[in-house]
């Protein structure tokens, strides 16, 4: 949406050119006030406000799986998941964070805790192993951010097709 658009390149407010369109004379929220502050809340917490809080650089690694790639070939065909990473390391680059890619078996290997990352980019990341689901979940309960751009998880690192699909608290 517009306002992560916005927070990604360093806007984490509104503008307004005419208090009186959201302050009462009592300086209680008008209707156009109360909307304001009801879009910019989500800046204030989670990502939002690792965003904001945050001394740049950010370091962020975004997944770069080849099962992931099959996956998409074959359930997505006029999808290309390069795509949704060129995109994400944009906006990444724009917030000043430092992007690495990273391989399934780095992210099993522990290297999010080691190297210090605070996000991960899950782009099209249709097919996880348990092992790297659980990666991620321990990522996520540390504090780590994760964001997924489509459902994921919806294959294992074979490409067959789960019977249940994957839930992993704290991936947005």
């Amino acid at each position: 949406s517009r306002i992560w658009n916005n927070a990604f390149n360093g806007h984490f407010g509104a503008s307004v050119y005419n208090e009186m369109e959201i302050f009462n004379p009592d300086l209680t929220l008008t209707a156009q006030g109360r909307h304001i502050k009801e879009a910019i809340s989500p800046l204030k917490e989670g990502a939002g406000a690792l965003l904001y809080y945050t001394e740049r650089p950010i370091e962020a690694a975004v997944l770069a799986s080849t099962p992931s790639t099959m996956a998409v070939w074959a359930d997505y065909t006029f999808t290309d998941n390069n795509d949704a990473r060129e995109i994400w390391v944009t906006l990444l680059k724009r917030a000043k964070c430092n992007v690495n890619f990273i391989t399934p078996s780095k992210l099993k290997s522990g290297v999010l805790a080691k190297d210090g990352y605070k996000v991960l980019i899950l782009p099209f990341a249709l097919a996880l192993s348990d092992e790297e689901i659980s990666a991620i979940r321990d990522f996520a309960a540390n504090g780590g951010l994760v964001f997924a751009d489509v459902q994921y998880a919806v294959y294992n690192e074979n490409v067959a097709r789960r019977k249940k699909p994957v839930s992993i608290p704290g991936v947005e």
